[in-house]
C-alpha cells in the first residue's frame, strides 16, 4: 500500500513559547488552534508546559490512530540541541489536544519545538 506523506500530515506547527504572545507557525491538512485563552485555543500552560489544541481530534492513545513527532531547537546557530534539554509530547484522551512538556537539565523550561501530528492509514480485519 503506497500512503503520500502529505495525506499523513493532520497537524504541524513550529512553536518558540519564550516570546510573549508565543511564536506560532502551523501548516498542514486540519492543524492546531491559534494561540489564545480557553479550550478552544492552543496555550502555555506555565514555563515549559503549552497544550497545543487540534482542529480535528486524533484518538493516538485510545485507537491509535496517529503519531506525534517532536523536536527541540537548540539556541543560534547551535545545529543540534545541547546536551540536557528533552521534550515529551502526549494526547489526552480525548483526542483534541497534545501536552508537550519542555526540560533543560531536568526542569521545565520553555524551549522553541517542532510539533507534527501524523494520520496513520487505518486497516481493519474480519474473519469470514
Amino acid at each position: 500500500m503506497a500512503i503520500e506523506i502529505a495525506n499523513a500530515i493532520h497537524a504541524a506547527c513550529f512553536v518558540d513559547p519564550t516570546v510573549d504572545p508565543p511564536i506560532f507557525i502551523g501548516q498542514s491538512n486540519v492543524g492546531f488552534a491559534p494561540f489564545g485563552s480557553g479550550p478552544q485555543f492552543s496555550e502555555r500552560a506555565s514555563p515549559g508546559k503549552v497544550r497545543m489544541h487540534l482542529l480535528q481530534p486524533i484518538a493516538i492513545i485510545t485507537n491509535g490512530e496517529g503519531i506525534a513527532l517532536y523536536n527541540v531547537f537548540g539556541q543560534g546557530s547551535d545545529a543540534f540541541p545541547p546536551p540536557g534539554r528533552e521534550i515529551h509530547a502526549t494526547g489526552s484522551d480525548s483526542g483534541t489536544d497534545i501536552f508537550v512538556s519542555t526540560f533543560i537539565g531536568g526542569q521545565s523550561i520553555d524551549v522553541p519545538f517542532e510539533l507534527a501530528i501524523l494520520r496513520l492509514p487505518q486497516q481493519s480485519s474480519s474473519s469470514t
